[in-house]
């Protein structure tokens, strides 16, 4: 769909992306979730690092554990718990899931609002929409195409929420496959 419309591909990398899910807090007010209460001990010799943070200055690993508020790496729901911020992200900026694949994404706009087609001269039907974006989204990474107006309010929007992402376009490796597109031609 990107070549058919000749738009550049892009893949974007959200760092500590578990890390930005859910609390478990906010999971267990969900339909069919419970209160997860996950504890852990400091691995050996972190203590020292810990203890220089304000209100850790006494901890005592020997006696303590850490309680975690939301999913890191290791835990079977963080994926999804991860998932469920990013997909409401995606959603608030206008972004619809398909049916046939809850994990891909397009934007639409009114047809005669949109870069190509204004290129081509089309109006489209009064209420038909066009898509101007395509988005998949695998665990961390996210991986589209779409008009750069778009492109670019979906990075703002991705950065806003979650900080600075590992962009890149032309040439990548995404999720083990290698991109290349030709920049003219797309």
């Amino acid at each position: 769909f990107a070549a058919q419309e000749g738009w550049p591909l892009f893949t974007a990398d959200v760092s500590q992306a578990f890390l930005r899910g859910l609390t478990f807090e906010q999971a267990a007010q969900m339909k069919d979730e419970v209160q997860r209460d996950v504890q852990f001990t400091v691995p050996p010799g972190s203590a020292p690092i810990l203890q220089r943070l304000p209100g850790f200055e006494d901890f005592n690993p020997l006696v303590e554990v850490l309680r975690m508020l939301r999913c890191g790496f290791g835990l079977q729901d963080a994926p999804r718990l991860w998932n469920n911020v990013l997909r409401k992200v995606l959603q608030d900026l206008g972004l619809s899931a398909l049916q046939s694949d809850p994990q891909l994404f397009v934007w639409h706009v009114a047809s005669g609002s949109t870069q190509l087609a204004r290129q081509r001269g089309s109006q489209g039907a009064p209420g038909q929409k066009c898509p101007v974006l395509v988005l998949s989204t695998h665990v961390d990474e996210v991986k589209g195409a779409g008009e750069a107006e778009y492109r670019r309010k979906l990075i703002a929007g991705l950065e806003k929420e979650f900080s600075t992402l590992k962009i890149k376009t032309g040439s990548f490796e995404c999720i083990g496959v290698m991109h290349e597109q030709d920049p003219k031609t797309f």
